[in-house]
């Protein structure tokens, strides 16, 4: 009940400018960085202070607020200190009640791929956005690994060219 499936992947990706053309694209809005002392290993009380640190500086970069968003992709692939984590951000940020706040955390069908998981949820967000079955375009994607470092990014599915 507090573990992982193992999984295999690998991946890449190939990252271009923002083109002014009609063709749908995924576009990084903003992107933050913070380090969690109180880590999966720690034995300090989680506060999910590190995740905060990188979600409040994506959404700054972005220029948006939590409520701004329509759906969270995440890394999460099991464990429950990474649920209490997101579950802890989220009461810290999100300030404008939302009926519906979904969290995407691709593991739970294909298992822990380790480092492959960032462009996984890419690949999601894209296929979520070109065929229509996302909770919107506007979407939080957040990271961390054992040691504490943690990341979160914001993204734009862009359908024109202001999208």
């Amino acid at each position: 009940s507090d573990g992982f499936i193992p999984g295999e992947a690998g991946a890449a990706v190939v990252v271009e400018p923002v083109y002014r053309r009609p063709e749908p694209q995924l576009v990084c809005t903003g992107l933050g960085f913070g380090m969690e002392t109180a880590h999966v290993d720690a034995e300090e009380p989680l506060r999910a202070e590190g995740l905060t640190t990188a979600i409040k500086g994506a959404l700054a970069e972005s220029g948006c607020e939590m409520h701004d968003l329509d759906f969270r992709i995440t890394d999460i692939s099991g464990k429950q200190y990474y649920f209490k984590e997101a579950a802890l951000v989220l009461g810290r940020l999100l300030r404008v009640r939302k009926e519906n706040f979904d969290i995407w955390h691709p593991a739970d069908c294909i298992g822990e791929t380790g480092s492959a998981i960032g462009l996984i949820m890419l690949v999601v967000m894209k296929f979520a956005g070109k065929k229509e079955y996302g909770k919107g375009n506007h979407v939080l994607f957040h990271a961390g690994n054992a040691d504490g470092k943690r990341t979160a990014f914001i993204s734009v599915w862009r359908t024109t060219e202001r999208g």
